[in-house]
Order: C-alpha cells, then structure tokens, then sequence
C-alpha cells in the first residue's frame, strides 16, 4: 500500500470525528496518553541567508499554542497565542506516529548554498525525541505532518491564516 494511500486514511480518520474518540492512542516516542503536560512539537521555516528571520509554530501538550514570526533576525518577534483541547494534540502526535516520524532521519541536506529549512522538533520535558530538518522538497509523511500542524495552529489563532502574518509558513 503507498504511503499516500495510508496517508489520505489518517486525514479522514483524523477529520473524520475521531479527535475526541475515548480509544487510547497510540503515541510515539514511548509517550503516554494523559501524560503529555512537558510535551512540546515546534514547527520552524526559515533560511540559511544572513540576517533571515523564521516563522514558528509551537505546541504544548496541554494544548496551549504559540505562533511567532520574525521577519529578520534582528526584528522583534509578533506574537500570537491560542489553545485548542488536549485531546487534539494527541491526536497530533498518533498522526506523526503513523506517518512514521520514528523513523525519518535527523537532516534532509540541500543541493545548493541557500535554501530554505523547514524543523519539525518533539521533545518532552526539555529533552529532543526527534528533531528533523528538511531543507529539500519534503516526503509525503513529513508534507503531512507539516500540514497537521498548520491545520491544528489555524484552530488556536485562525487570524494568523488569513495572510500577513507568517512569511514562510
């Protein structure tokens, strides 16, 4: 079965009612239903240019939501905050498990000097589970998680997408 086969039936299932189902999840990383209070998934686009700024989303297991953009280095960050329900960032995490992120590899390297880089990071109570950085045209996997996670943002600061704030995201 492809992987985007298997992908489009997590969207469905993920869209599909089953963000609040009572089923346990099956969670990544050894990571436990209910237990997710130091659990942080950050999403960061930027450049390797000088000076370049990066767009950020972070997420806490407690649901709270952060979204910042810094349009240069030097440039004080806008700030937007947010929360969605618990329940939604577990589900956030069994989608990254069956997309595989066990599995991916730390860094998808570039073919040229300058490129832009998109970091996908998990870590639990301070410390990295996974971090992956993809300077390339993503895989399917790691384009969906990227999606999940935009998707789950838009719910905790739905003004953020409707243009004008992120300039990489």
């Amino acid at each position: 079965m492809s992987s985007s086969i298997v992908s489009r039936r997590n969207w469905a299932w993920l869209a599909g009612g089953a963000l609040f189902s009572a089923q346990r999840p099956r969670l990544p990383f050894k990571l436990q239903s209910g237990r997710l209070s130091g659990v942080r998934i950050t999403l960061r686009a930027g450049s390797t240019k000088p000076k370049s700024g990066h767009d950020e989303i972070a997420v806490a297991g407690d649901g709270r939501v952060t979204l910042r953009a810094v349009p240069f280095a030097t440039a004080a960050p806008k700030e937007l905050a947010g929360k969605v329900v618990p329940g939604t960032v577990e589900r956030l995490l069994e989608l990254l498990m069956h997309e595989g992120i066990e599995g991916w590899d730390e860094d998808y390297k570039a073919q040229s000097s300058h490129y832009a880089t998109v970091a996908l990071t998990v870590e639990d109570n301070g410390v990295r589970l996974k971090q992956t950085v993809m300077s390339r045209p993503a895989f399917p996997e790691f384009a969906h998680a990227v999606g999940a996670i935009k998707l789950l943002a838009a719910q905790a600061c739905p003004e953020a997408f409707h243009g004008g704030f992120f300039e990489r995201l």
